[in-house]
């Protein structure tokens, strides 16, 4: 039988099989396809041998959470908060990124879904959410420090979800980080208005039928809900209230549901307007945040989500964003009629940075409270101040041409 000690050892290395190989399956297959089967088989042991361990998926993922990505996520949180803090002479130069960006991505991963799942919410978000505070980023700290490192902490967010679904989104993050550090000095002449007027009301689904507004509406929902995953016909039509019958009569299947749900949050046309009014007005971008971090706005943060959570094991999934995605950027280069090749990449780099940003922001606010009472002006005005000048020049203005 061994001694006591030749067995803690065999134990001890069990275990660091099984989280090795929880890894690898949540890379592979998300959170929701985290099973025990999936992890015995990928670490070579019995299904028996993991639940002799943990007793659940839930269990298990918290020590993933604890001996695997806590102290790297957090480090990657540090860093990124680093780049927005005035009392440091010569922050790191590179994007925020770790030596393992798997862990890293994972982390992001588990901190977005821990809303809907009690066991994690009631670990990770008190957690996070007293680093965060930590950090500067919660009401005691001076209102332009929460927010600076606030936009910081977002965009690592948002870098890591967009870099689950593919290279081609990539800002060029030498460009973006030149026009954070510029912006850091600037001034910022905040409009003296309420601060409800940053925050737009709810976000709605606008396809132009209405029997199919509230079935994509209801898709989200679901997805908010219960995940990809977890999400059929039979509760996306008891949601919208409609028969089974009638879903199919749009769809072939719930993957064709979803894909179009996302599709639709990541490029709709409603999406694409505040887009270009975010770069074109004064306070669009910090709107634009106002609307992602507003309460009222869950249901649409959750479909970008979700879709963002599901798209490294979904490849259609990823391309529907893809697609949305560029057809987002195409359709606001066509609208500022640049011919300028250079002022072309640059406007898109901008457009993508704006998008991480954005999908950051969507996150964060699902996990913590932190960031009541930021004004998103202050925070982002100065961020896209200083790179239309860069791309533009003083001079310009950036402008679409009229239709």
């Amino acid at each position: 039988m061994g001694s006591p000690r030749a067995r803690r050892d065999r134990v001890a290395i069990n275990d660091e099989r099984i989280l090795d190989a929880a890894v690898v399956v949540l890379d592979q297959f998300g959170m929701d396809g985290l099973t025990a089967r999936r992890v015995a088989e990928q670490a070579g042991l019995s299904t028996g041998a993991v639940y002799g361990r943990f007793e659940n998926t839930d269990e298990l993922l918290l020590e993933v959470w604890s001996r695997r990505l806590r102290t790297i996520v957090r480090a990657g949180l540090e860093r990124s908060g680093s780049l927005a803090d005035p009392e440091i002479d010569d922050p790191d130069p590179d994007v925020p990124v770790s030596y393992d960006p798997v862990l890293e991505r994972l982390g992001a991963f588990v901190i977005a879904l821990a809303p809907r799942n009690d066991v994690l919410a009631e670990v990770i978000i008190p957690e996070v959410d007293t680093w965060l505070t930590g950090m500067g980023i919660g009401p005691g700290s001076p209102p332009d420090r929460r927010a600076a490192r606030a936009i910081a902490v977002g965009t690592y967010f948002g870098a890591m979800l967009y870099g689950s679904v593919s290279d081609a989104l990539h800002p060029e993050w030498g460009l973006c980080l030149r026009w954070w550090e510029q912006s850091r000095g600037r001034e910022v002449e905040v409009a003296d208005e309420p601060k409800t007027a940053v925050v737009p009301a709810g976000v709605d689904v606008e396809s132009g039928d209405p029997n199919l507004d509230a079935m994509l509406l209801a898709t989200g929902g679901v997805m908010a809900r219960s995940g990809v995953a977890g999400t059929t016909i039979t509760r996306i039509a008891r949601r919208a209230g409609v028969p089974r019958t009638a879903v199919y009569a749009y769809y072939d299947s719930k993957d064709d549901l979803v894909q179009a749900c996302v599709f639709q949050a990541m490029a709709g046309v409603d999406v694409r307007h505040r887009r270009l009014k975010a770069i074109t007005t004064p306070h669009g971008v910090a709107s634009l945040a106002g609307r992602i971090t507003d309460p009222s706005s869950r249901a649409w943060r959750r479909r970008r989500v979700e879709g963002l959570l599901a798209a490294p094991t979904s490849p259609a999934i990823a391309s529907a964003i893809l697609q949305a995605e560029v057809e987002s950027e195409n359709d606001l280069i066509m609208r500022f009629g640049l011919v300028d090749p250079a002022a072309e990449h640059a406007l898109r780099q901008l457009v993508r940075f704006l998008g991480v940003v954005a999908s950051g922001l969507a996150v964060v606010p699902e996990l913590s409270t932190v960031f009541d009472g930021i004004d998103w002006r202050l925070a982002l005005s100065p961020i896209v101040g200083a790179a239309t000048d860069e791309i533009f020049g003083e001079q310009r203005s950036l402008q679409p041409e009229r239709s």
